[in-house]
């Protein structure tokens, strides 16, 4: 156990003087004991503490796109392309270089906990690693190695999108790397269970229902466990709405509601077009909003998120807000330290 000592420290909203805590092993905070005297087994910090951010949605191999977006005015399906690019050069070993490095500006930045959204789960070509789990282990030893908390959450990506009628498409070349069967994703979320524990917990994802058709949500609910945390992307885009509208006849998250669990919404953007308030026809969701106002270096439509996503159905009990920066807040430069690896220059796209 470590024993800490702080000058200063915000607890319950209030700044506290000499503030003792005690840490297990694991990490885990188990004593704050304000206006504890120093004794000569504390470890002595000094100014003011705070306790640490958690990242609630990150990305790690989109740390590749710095500096490389929003060129000429692109827009996202633009941007979309680059990513793929980016998404099609790396291994696990260049995984674990540049997850490493982008968990470490986290920690720099004051942010000890993240959940990665993970979906890049096989070659290029789309064969599966073995293990199949390989990228996830990359993800893993880098977090375990800088010293965050890394809840992975393993995302199932299992159709190349939706057109403009609501049809299933196939997965395209760039696409590969993502793509898997339910029952490949089920398979691999089982052998996932063998890389958790101290800092790192598995979590459960549905890309969008763009990637994932709703008929497969029960399986894919069924194999997560129940204390596991599930999220989504849902109304990332207008485009998204308005495919999965066509699919579906509702709102993503009316799709979502139908199909029952607890998610944390990523993005929940406002329905397009609005739709009138109602309640979903079976409300069997907890759908719990992790609003993302920057998306790497490009700002969000600007709205109301607690006003209009009513309008979608479902209702958002905890509104958590999470941002993914295009650097630390400490400006570092990416040469120095463990991040040297990760220079742009080993990851031309």
């Amino acid at each position: 156990m470590t024993r800490l000592h702080l000058e200063n420290a915000l607890v319950d909203g209030k700044v506290l003087a000499d503030v003792a805590v005690d840490v297990d092993a694991d990490g885990r905070i188990t004593a704050v004991s304000p206006g504890t005297a120093r004794t000569a087994d504390h470890v002595a910090l000094d100014g003011l503490a705070l306790p640490g951010f958690a990242n609630a949605h990150s990305h790690a191999f989109h740390r590749l796109l710095r500096g490389r977006t929003d060129a000429d005015g692109d827009d996202f399906w633009a941007w979309r392309d680059l990513m793929y690019r980016a998404a099609g050069r790396l291994d696990p070993d260049r995984y674990h270089s540049l997850a490493r490095a982008l968990f470490a500006e986290l920690l720099e930045a004051g942010y000890t906990a993240v959940g990665e959204f993970h979906y890049l789960h096989r070659r290029p070509d789309g064969a599966a690693y073995a293990p199949h789990g390989a990228m996830a282990q990359a993800l893993a030893d880098a977090a375990r190695g800088v010293g965050i908390r890394l809840t992975l959450l393993h995302t199932a990506y299992l159709r190349g999108g939706l057109d403009e009628h609501g049809n299933p498409l196939t997965g395209s070349d760039a696409q590969r790397p993502f793509l898997d069967t339910a029952r490949e994703w089920r398979d691999r979320h089982e052998e996932l269970a063998a890389i958790t524990g101290p800092l790192v917990r598995r979590g459960a994802a549905l890309h969008s229902l763009r990637a994932v058709d709703p008929a497969d949500l029960p399986a894919l609910l069924e194999a997560a466990d129940s204390d596991e945390p599930l999220h989504a992307h849902v109304s990332e885009q207008p485009a998204e709405n308005a495919q999965v509208g066509a699919a579906y006849g509702a709102s993503p998250v009316e799709v979502l509601a139908r199909a029952g669990g607890a998610v944390a919404a990523i993005h929940r953007g406002p329905c397009d077009p609005p739709q009138p308030r109602r309640r979903p026809p079976a409300r069997r969701i907890r759908l719990d909003g992790v609003h993302v106002p920057v998306n790497g270096a490009r700002p969000r439509r600007r709205h109301r998120p607690r006003a209009r996503t009513g309008r979608c159905g479902g209702r958002t009990r905890r509104w958590l807000r999470s941002t993914r920066r295009r650097r630390p807040v400490r400006r570092v430069p990416p040469t120095r330290g463990p991040r040297a690896p990760c220079h742009r220059a080993a990851f031309a796209l």
